[in-house]
């Protein structure tokens, strides 16, 4: 299979590192500016400069991995190519997009597809080649896949020569699903480094303060999966413990107090939507009320007070910005 990848980030780059390892293809990759040799994925053929032609002419697998903005663009200047598209997939990763942005060239006849990792890309150390650093990327990593059928069947294959998982579910609210990987790939990050930083300004070394925060969010996953549906969450929200909560609350100011309400009021969303459950009993004098009990829950109280004062005494933070 030959295979053109346009775009040469983190997620060209570990695209034409993982075909390029597993051998039997010819990949080819596509920039705008030159990549210097010392940075170039070994067994990839590079095509710099405007003209996506060259490239492009002769592939079987057109992957466009480029940022949203310029999917639209590079499928337009697919379609003025001179070459016959049928037989042919072009490929796209943006999460946020559909397949319906590959239009102008689907109207050529070339088999279009949305097919998107589920996975965040680091880059190698400068004038280190990705097969060389001794890792794949892609392994196991879950791909959506969207698209015409005969797109579906060559996404679905190139994702098994990664080593990745394809889905079977079907994605139908593009904004909702790209928010949901970016709230678990990035505000999950913030929260480990969030609890990091607090540890951290608790006293503990910063060594201590990551170990602390890594070893508690494995064993928060963990729980997760083991559970079988077992109410997983726990701590002074889940007991109703009131006066721990202000504890907290105590030690924060401006967003970092704004984010601890507001996850807040989804933990306690999330207690009260298990089936049957109810908050346990507080091991401090005051307790909440069982879901679908009356609103006046103490800690949602509380949360919702401490959001109102907190925006109120930052009216810049609901401002945009110029």
């Amino acid at each position: 299979m030959t295979v053109a990848i346009l775009g040469y980030g983190q997620l060209g780059r570990a695209l034409a590192g993982a075909l390029a390892s597993a051998g039997g293809h010819a990949v080819s990759v596509w920039t705008r500016s030159p990549v210097a040799p010392r940075d170039r994925t070994a067994g990839v053929t590079f095509f710099a400069g405007p003209d996506v032609e060259p490239v492009a002419r002769g592939a079987q697998v057109v992957w466009l991995a480029v940022p949203d903005r310029a999917v639209g663009e590079l499928a337009a200047r697919l379609a003025e190519l001179q070459r016959a598209w049928y037989g042919s997939a072009v490929i796209h990763s943006s999460g946020a997009l559909s397949a319906d942005v590959l239009d102008p060239v689907a109207k050529r006849g070339a088999a279009t597809v949305v097919c998107h990792p589920l996975r965040a890309f680091a880059p190698p150390p400068p004038g280190v080649a990705l097969e060389s650093a001794g890792r794949n990327p892609f392994a196991g990593a879950p791909f959506t896949i969207e698209g015409s059928p005969a797109g579906v069947d060559s996404a679905r294959r190139l994702v098994g020569v990664l080593g990745g998982v394809a889905l079977e579910s079907r994605v139908d609210d593009r904004a909702l699903y790209h928010l949901a990987a970016v709230v678990a790939s990035n505000y999950g990050l913030l929260v480990r480094d969030w609890s990091a930083r607090r540890f951290q300004s608790a006293g503990l070394s910063e060594a201590d303060a990551a170990r602390a925060a890594d070893a508690l969010l494995a064993n928060a996953l963990e729980r997760a999966r083991s559970t079988a549906g077992a109410p997983a969450a726990t701590g002074p929200v889940r007991r109703g413990d009131v006066e721990t909560v202000r504890a907290h609350l105590s030690r924060l100011e401006g967003h970092e107090r704004l984010a601890y309400a507001a996850l807040g009021l989804l933990l306690l969303d999330s207690l009260r939507r298990e089936p049957g459950s109810r908050l346990e009993a507080a091991t401090s004098a005051q307790a909440a009320p069982a879901p679908g009990d009356s609103a006046a829950d103490p800690l949602a109280e509380l949360f919702r007070q401490v959001l109102e004062e907190t925006l109120g005494a930052e009216p810049a933070s609901r401002t945009p910005g110029p």
